[in-house]
Order: C-alpha cells, then sequence, then structure tokens
C-alpha cells in the first residue's frame, strides 16, 4: 500500500498552518493512524521526523520574510515562536550559525511546497 497521498496531505496541512501551532497527535489523527506508525510513515516518506520538519519548514519561511525586509522578532512571533530568543536559538541549531550571518552567506529562495507525488 502507498501511503505517500496521505503523507502528501499531512505536508499540505502543515504548510497551510504553518503560523499555527501544529500537534503530531493533529496530524496522525487526520490521517487515521496512531502515533506511532504515523511517525514511522512520515520519516519513512519525507526523510525526517514529523516535528523537526515543521521546525525546519517554519524557519525556511521566517528567513524568507526576514530576508523580504521583514523584522527577525516579527516573523519569529508570525511562525509560531514564541520570542526572538526562541527563534535565535532554534535558527542556529539547525542551520549553526545566526540569522543575520546566514542571510550575509545566502540569499533565501522563496519556499515552495514539497511535493511527494
Amino acid at each position: 500500500m502507498d501511503y505517500r497521498d496521505t503523507i502528501q496531505e499531512s505536508l499540505d496541512y502543515i504548510e497551510d498552518n504553518l503560523n499555527t501551532e501544529i500537534m503530531a497527535e493533529e496530524l496522525s489523527s487526520r490521517a487515521g493512524f496512531s502515533l506511532f506508525y504515523f511517525y514511522r510513515l512520515f520519516q519513512a516518506q519525507v526523510g525526517m521526523p514529523v516535528m523537526q520538519y515543521i521546525l525546519r519548514r517554519r524557519l525556511v519561511h521566517a528567513i524568507y520574510d526576514i530576508s523580504c525586509g521583514a523584522k527577525m522578532v516579527d516573523a519569529a512571533l508570525r511562525y509560531g515562536f514564541d520570542t526572538h530568543a526562541g527563534f535565535f536559538r532554534a535558527f542556529r541549531r539547525e542551520y549553526d550559525c545566526s540569522p543575520s550571518n546566514y542571510l550575509k552567506r545566502h540569499k533565501p529562495k522563496r519556499p515552495y511546497r514539497i511535493n511527494l507525488r
């Protein structure tokens, strides 16, 4: 059985709701699987755990907004980070540099939807 369509629906839901709180339990319930099985399916299809994927997508969208002129704190709050410091720590953990250093070295491209199909 190919679960690609089910996981794709989850990816689309995540993309549409990045600025709200997304719980893995909610995603597994929407997909009709147990939490444990959903975690396994998601990681097999996407290549990373669901919560890491959500964090990465939020960071990608936030850094793009910042590169387009949004204030860092506004972008952080828009994508679900409680504080600027929380965003900064998450970004540093994921990219091994600060957001400002990242922007000096890279030109972020507009985030696109992931399509498994």
